[in-house]
């Protein structure tokens, strides 16, 4: 059997893998989906000290403690960088990782280094200055009735933008630790 961590990116948590969780079950895996400190519904839980090796030794936990035989750690996003962390220090126990919308970074990328806009790098990168606390993205405000919108009669649906949360972009991760 076969288990699968899917590590959702910045703003969102575990519930936007609720489809592609319902799939894989169907197909009689086991399925984690995380929502990691500080994102989504978790966003209350974090602070300047929730950070990247905070997302690695989540992830490492529950690694610990699946007893399948084969595990698949699925980021996207954000996502994989405590992905690529966990499975740097626990290799023998993973059997895939998967990068889902996310570019692969090299040594010493920032989170906000894979926007591949430079202009919304740099707004991003200036929102989260500009914060009271200094470390929070927050989250951008839906337009009325646009994809960011809650859903309603006629958008049964929901959009993964209404449930999104702020963000707070960690450290870069040591050299020693992505490959």
């Amino acid at each position: 059997m076969t288990a699968f961590i899917l590590v959702a990116g910045a703003h969102t948590g575990g519930w936007i893998w609720r489809e592609v969780a319902a799939r894989l079950r169907e197909a009689g895996d086991r399925v984690h989906p995380v929502t990691l400190t500080g994102m989504g519904g978790r966003s209350a839980a974090a602070g300047p000290g929730t950070d990247l090796e905070a997302h690695i030794g989540e992830l490492l936990e529950l690694i610990d403690r699946t007893d399948a035989a084969e595990v698949v750690l699925v980021g996207h996003c954000y996502g994989v960088y405590p992905v690529l962390g966990a499975a740097d220090r626990r290799p023998g126990r993973i059997a895939r990782i998967v990068l889902l919308d996310t570019g692969m970074p090299q040594h010493g990328d920032r989170a906000l280094a894979l926007v591949p806009d430079p202009t919304l790098r740099d707004r991003l990168a200036q929102r989260a200055e500009a914060d009271e606390d200094g470390w929070r993205v927050p989250r951008r405000r839906a337009r009325s009735g646009g994809a960011g919108a809650a859903p309603t009669a006629s958008r049964p649906r929901p959009w993964t933008g209404w449930r999104r949360t702020p963000y707070r972009s960690p450290p870069a991760p040591s050299p020693s630790r992505c490959a």
